[in-house]
């Protein structure tokens, strides 16, 4: 099947082509066009990247669980200390950070310009944040950072896709294997969107319940489409038995917390306790999927060798 096939259909019946994987598959496509060349440290750059993501949307899930009543020491991760790796992922996506194993800073005109769009939408996001770290917050801060992180997690689409598109070498890497890191990618910060909007339709109630429905849908397809393949859809089976393992793995996770997040999605109270639970599993089965992404930008890479 030829790429446009392919593409129509992941537009017009997967569940799996919402608007911005669509979007990050036509900048896909373009790279597997453009000849780029691999370049120093584009691993580390695109799993930073991915990270960037996945803290947008913990940072406001940490928020409204802050708001909701659990206390800060529950979490995994202090928002201030969520907070700080955001800048910091940011910052070394840029002028580099030999902490983070990004030594060079990024020349790139077009990656610049998508890491700008990430720093502008913070400077909104970020205010609201620190009232809230302070124990000043209120409903409004919570709405401010409830929107806003949706239009950082919008950034860091674009700059994944810029990532992807710059270091990928169209000699070696697929369609197929761009798709799939766009894919793998995305659902750890669909773990967090999921604790975000499970957190808001206890907190605030609205349509939270609605779209944590809808959240799950695209995190369950695409977890098992990751698993056994999906041919129409352009995504192989797992490439090696080690990415195969440790889907299976991931799979067992999402089995684990489902029946919670089910349980609040049809609008059941729950206790804290439940909650911190709820929040502590999503967290796990973010680090999980950032270790799936991880596999595969590595396979992909290694493809270049």
């Amino acid at each position: 099947m030829k790429f446009q096939k392919v593409f129509t259909f992941l537009v017009a019946t997967s569940i799996l082509a919402t608007p911005l994987a669509a979007q990050q598959a036509q900048v896909i496509q373009a790279a597997v066009n453009s000849g780029n060349a691999v370049q120093e440290n584009a691993e580390k750059r695109i799993r930073t990247s991915v990270r960037i993501k996945m803290r947008a949307q913990s940072i406001a899930a940490s928020v409204c669980h802050l708001q909701l009543g659990i206390d800060q020491a529950a979490l995994h991760a202090p928002l201030d200390g969520q907070v700080a790796e955001f800048e910091q992922f940011v910052s070394a996506l840029t002028v580099g950070d030999a902490s983070l194993d990004i030594v060079e800073p990024e020349t790139r005109r077009k990656t610049l310009h998508a890491a700008s769009l990430i720093t502008d939408s913070w400077t909104t996001f970020k205010p609201a944040v620190e009232k809230v770290a302070a124990g000043n917050g209120d409903t409004a801060d919570v709405d401010v950072i409830v929107a806003e992180s949706l239009h950082v997690l919008e950034a860091g689409h674009d700059f994944t896709a810029e990532l992807v598109q710059q270091y990928a070498n169209p000699a070696q890497a697929t369609f197929a294997d761009l798709f799939t890191i766009v894919l793998a990618t995305r659902q750890g910060m669909l773990a967090q969107k999921m604790s975000k909007q499970a957190c808001l339709a206890s907190y605030s109630g609205g349509d939270a319940a609605e779209n944590l429905g809808k959240t799950m849908k695209v995190f369950e397809s695409t977890l098992e489409a990751l698993r056994d393949g999906m041919p129409a859809a352009g995504i192989g089976k797992p490439p090696t038995k080690e990415i195969a393992a440790v889907l299976e793995k991931k799979v067992a996770q999402w089995a684990a917390v489902k029946p919670l997040l089910m349980e609040i999605q049809n609008g059941s109270q729950v206790s804290v306790e439940a909650q911190i639970d709820k929040m502590n599993k999503l967290d796990e089965l973010m680090e999980a999927m950032l270790e799936v992404s991880s596999l595969y930008v590595g396979y992909t890479m290694s493809k270049q060798n």
